[in-house]
């Protein structure tokens, strides 16, 4: 069954209609060129790679290389199952690592690859009409984000009605170049910490899993008031003012006076355990976001977006800088990574029953992989990195005071953001 989430949508016709904005080169990898050059086989357009690395699979003479922007364009929204196909790029944060559903990224845009096999068995052809099947061979590849990879196989146009759909392709591995722009290092957090005040006073030097179900068990006691998702745009004047008056999103960074109240941790990506009460209506959770961007990143995990970023998606930040974003990965500006890095590890931190301590209803099975896109071990050194790259800004003591002020709990990744360095270090 397709699972694709409406961000998969947007994005791909964001591509179609050449809304995908080229500029200045962005940060690509590391390995293969980045140079455009015709291919001796199958005459169309050239790729904007050059196939390297390890050879998996001969190509085939029949396979015509393209860029992925000419592969959508040529195909105008239809299936073509007469034509195979050979594109390279980057791969992205797979979101199903059986049969491969992940975003595929050269110089010119990205496309959704809803099947990814080693063996060239998966595509078969009768008469003038190429198939795919899954075979299930996706996880012995290896493939990890930031890798160049080359595939050949069938555009498929998967129609969501007569006015939309999304841009997909399904086929085998022909070569793949496992470059490390996947490899993560965990940074310390070194900006000074200013909060003084008693909150934590039942809090010692402990570390590791101790420090953590300490901090639960301290949410569970002090978090009294849970307030009524309805209720939150009443307080956001004041927990995320815009220095010109009104409401400051979240994401861009502008004021409006209309927006969406997004759960930075996905109702999707909770495992069932809320929706508009608890975790999915806590002040410290639920941002303000302009509606383009809420529907732009919709329930796409975080992570940073491998290889050209002006490829893909880009939303502006009014502080500087970009969001990025592809199908199934948002890439937060760097004025809002750590922002984003100290609200994912507060939920998992009040609402994850797995840490053990205080037990409620509304305490459940949170995964963090499911929403940073990664392995768990992984996931916690990109948080870190993201909280230690961008310090704790005013703009998040000031909604902390107000949470405290409504809920009477606190963000402990605010107050003392070396906590993630201490429990995940």
């Amino acid at each position: 069954m397709k699972k694709l989430c409406l961000l998969t949508l947007v994005a791909a016709m964001s591509i179609l209609t050449g809304c995908v904005q080229r500029g200045e080169q962005g940060n690509s990898s590391s390995s293969g060129s980045q140079t455009s050059s015709e291919s001796s086989s199958g005459g169309g357009s050239s790729s904007s790679f050059t196939p390297s690395g390890d050879q998996i699979n001969p190509e085939s003479s029949d396979a015509q290389a393209i860029s992925i922007s000419s592969l959508i364009s040529a195909n105008k929204g239809k299936s073509n199952t007469t034509k195979l196909y050979r594109i390279t790029g980057i791969a992205q944060w797979p979101k199903n690592t059986t049969y491969g559903n992940f975003d595929l990224l050269d110089d010119t845009g990205y496309i959704f690859v809803y099947g990814c096999s080693k063996n060239t068995s998966s595509i078969k052809k009768s008469g003038n009409t190429y198939s795919y099947t899954n075979d299930s061979t996706f996880a012995s590849i290896g493939i990890k984000p930031g890798d160049q990879i080359t595939m050949e196989g069938l555009f498929v146009w998967y129609a969501y009605s007569s006015n939309y759909g999304v841009a997909e392709f399904q086929g085998y591995i022909t070569r793949i170049t496992h470059n490390g722009a996947s490899s993560i290092s965990a940074k310390s957090y070194t900006a000074s910490e200013t909060y003084s005040g008693n909150y934590y006073s039942s809090i010692g030097s402990e570390t590791g899993s101790t420090l953590l179900t300490n901090l639960h068990n301290l949410m569970d006691s002090t978090h009294t008031n849970y307030i009524f998702y309805s209720s939150l745009s009443s307080y956001y004047s004041q927990s995320d003012p815009h220095s010109s008056g009104g409401v400051k999103c979240f994401y861009s960074g502008t004021k409006a006076s209309s927006y969406n109240k997004e759960h930075v941790w996905p109702q999707s990506s909770s495992n069932g355990l809320y929706g508009e009460d608890h975790a999915g209506s806590d002040l410290h959770h639920i941002r303000p976001t302009l509606n383009d961007y809420n529907s732009k990143r919709g329930n796409a995990m975080f992570g940073p977006v491998f290889g050209n970023k002006n490829a893909a998606g880009k939303l502006s930040y009014s502080g500087g800088g970009y969001d990025y974003y592809t199908g199934n990965v948002f890439e937060p500006a760097d004025n809002i990574k750590g922002d984003v890095a100290r609200i994912i590890m507060y939920v998992y931190m009040h609402y994850a029953s797995t840490i053990g301590g205080a037990s409620q209803t509304y305490y459940g099975d949170l995964r963090i992989n499911w929403v940073m896109g990664t392995s768990p071990t992984d996931s916690w050194k990109l948080l870190r990195k993201w909280n230690a790259e961008d310090p704790v800004s005013e703009d998040e003591k000031t909604r902390n005071e107000k949470a405290f002020q409504v809920q009477h709990n606190r963000n402990p990744f605010i107050d003392h953001p070396t906590y993630a360095d201490r429990i995940w270090g």
